[in-house]
């Protein structure tokens, strides 16, 4: 199966719908888990040259925590 922005879609919409079966072109795919479904996003997109379309889903990273202290 070659790759294509309409199976990268196909992944998307299940991982959006917290499925693990994905059926595409006749062929079913079932994933082990959400974090092995993410991972199929990420390769796929890459080979595409497209960005990750969950890459704004992900956890932001936080800013460092600053304690700041005053004097009288």
């Amino acid at each position: 199966m070659a790759l294509s922005q309409a199976f990268l879609d196909k992944l998307v919409q299940a991982w959006a719908t917290g499925a693990r079966r994905v059926e595409y072109n006749g062929v079913v795919t079932e994933f082990i888990s959400g974090t092995d479904l993410e991972h199929r996003i990420a390769t796929t997109a890459n080979a595409l040259g497209v960005p990750n379309p969950l890459a704004a889903a992900s956890r932001a990273a936080r800013a460092p925590s600053i304690l700041l202290q005053f004097r009288r």
